[in-house]
């Protein structure tokens, strides 16, 4: 069974097989690691809770990898399930791979999401999108049987980037129930629009959980598939959207029509259509519609174009959760950041996640892809395992913020005056995590400008101040320093206030450690 998260590969156009074909090209040999430091047995708590990364068909792949990225800290990990491998046939169940690949994950300490992908050819038409009729039960018996033999995993979901909409439907990301302009908007010529068959299979899915949850006495939760909700197509494309949808794959349309569906049929019973609502987030895609149209930073805008859509439709407001955002470090690529701008981009975007009450974000991916044209180096670590700065971030700011919940946001406040920041509140006190707000526009993502250097204050007689982009010392450390009031490293020179200089780094501030 493959277990592969299809987004940015299949938005070039690669087909399934392709892929398959070039996973097998890129399997290089597994290095010894020395010393990969051993997960707390505790479960991260406070921000840290919100982290994850995607599996990537990497590691889960052995317990090299898995405990390698298990030592990052964080507390989420998403994979792929394909339904056309763990039932091959109706009613015929085989749970072999999936045994070996959850278990592993569930062991070695993470909290699971898992969607569910691929239709067998007996249930669909398409690998990707609705069903044939009366084969939604079987999706809910899969659910169903999950849920039971799989009692570790939090999050089931059902497809990802659900709202694909293109008459090429080989390239989907995992989900095509968003046809609008293809297809006249129903793949599986029923009669019912493609959005009206997926709430339907919600709604099963909701109820398969749920059912199984009461005889397992578990807790998981059923969420939507990941909503793409960017690189929209022509057809469907709101004003002002750049590039008018040239090229785009997704229906604008989509999640409106969805929300207001389940708006019109209310289930009985108090049955739900999910818990969840998912979705995938990248700077490359529609960054400055979603600031002008939902004015915040990053991809907060899109949070809140989410939240009000489900608002405007009349639906209860679920959680979010961010299953895919990354950064390219690839040097050759169009919008390749660096290593080194991947590290920042990731400590903010995660940063900026957990600071917006999400259920989890998500960084997409673990090991860098190989690719011709170019490369695709998403990940935290290299093609041969080797750590990325991506990677000492990560691990960073699961540890500090451990424990520690998000507050407040004081960006550009008493102190903060062109500084993004973010304070969050432990056992132990006060942390902020801070960069400079003063950026130059650039070529590239947001959080890869330059940035002018500025002063952040705060009332403290000590600072740890620990820096927040995988830069390491000589020791191979991260770099931590001391500063005490009055010192000649305090750059504010009022008494019981300590000011440091801020810039595009982010820096991980503890008042009084």
């Amino acid at each position: 069974m493959i277990h592969w998260t299809t987004r940015k590969l299949a938005a070039r156009g690669l087909t399934l097989a392709a892929l398959l074909a070039l996973a097998a090209l890129i399997q290089v040999a597994t290095p010894v690691w020395a010393q990969t430091p051993a997960r707390s047995s505790a479960a991260p708590t406070g921000a840290a809770s919100v982290f994850g990364i995607d599996d990537g068909g990497v590691v889960s792949g052995s317990q090299v990898t898995t405990d390698l990225a298990a030592a990052t800290g964080v507390n989420w990990e998403r994979i792929a399930l394909y339904w056309s491998s763990l039932e091959p046939t109706e009613g015929n169940y085989n749970f072999s791979s999936a045994d070996n690949t959850l278990n592993r994950l569930l062991d070695a300490g993470f909290s699971l999401v898992v969607y569910i992908d691929q239709n067998p050819t007996w249930a669909s038409n398409t690998t990707c999108g609705p069903l044939k009729p009366g084969k939604t039960q079987a999706f809910a018996n899969l659910l169903y049987k999950l849920v039971e033999r799989y009692p570790g995993v939090r999050v089931w979901a059902a497809y990802n980037e659900v709202d694909f909409d293109n008459s090429n439907i080989t390239l989907n990301t995992g989900g095509c129930f968003g046809a609008r302009s293809a297809y006249n908007g129903d793949v599986d010529n029923n009669g019912n629009k493609d959005y009206m068959d997926y709430a339907e299979l919600l709604a099963a899915g909701w109820k398969a959980v749920h059912d199984a949850n009461t005889a397992t006495d578990n807790d998981a939760r059923f969420a939507m598939g990941a909503l793409a909700y960017d690189n929209f197509n022509a057809s469907t494309a709101p004003s002002g959207y750049p590039g008018g949808g040239s090229g785009g794959l997704f229906n604008y349309k989509f999640a409106p029509d969805l929300f207001q569906y389940m708006k019109n049929n209310p289930l009985p019973n108090n049955q739900k259509y999910m818990d969840l609502a998912l979705f995938n987030y990248y700077n490359l895609f529609g960054t400055y519609y979603w600031n002008k149209s939902n004015p915040a930073l990053g991809f907060r805008s899109k949070v809140k174009a989410l939240r009000k859509l489900m608002t405007q439709a009349g639906i209860p407001v679920v959680p979010l959760f961010v299953t895919e955002t990354g950064e390219d470090s690839s040097p050759v690529s169009d919008d390749g950041v660096s290593e080194k701008g991947q590290a920042r981009c990731l400590t903010m975007t995660l940063t900026r996640g957990a600071a917006n009450k999400l259920e989890g974000i998500i960084w997409w991916t673990f090991r860098d892809h190989a690719e011709p044209h170019p490369n695709w180096d998403y990940g935290v670590v290299r093609m041969d395992l080797s750590k990325k700065p991506s990677y000492a971030a990560l691990q960073t700011l699961a540890a500090e913020l451990n424990g520690y919940n998000f507050e407040k946001t004081l960006t550009n406040k008493s102190g903060f005056t062109g500084v993004e920041a973010y304070r969050f509140g432990g056992i132990s006190g006060k942390k902020y995590v801070v960069w400079s707000a003063s950026a130059t526009r650039g070529a590239n993502v947001e959080c890869s400008w330059s940035r002018s250097t500025k002063l952040a204050s705060f009332q403290a007689q000590t600072l740890r101040v620990v820096n927040g982009a995988g830069v390491l010392n000589k020791a191979d450390v991260i770099k931590v320093k001391t500063i005490q009031d009055g010192s000649k490293k305090d750059k504010n020179p009022a008494v019981g206030v300590i000011g440091i200089n801020v810039g595009a780094s982010p820096m991980i501030v503890q008042i009084n450690p």
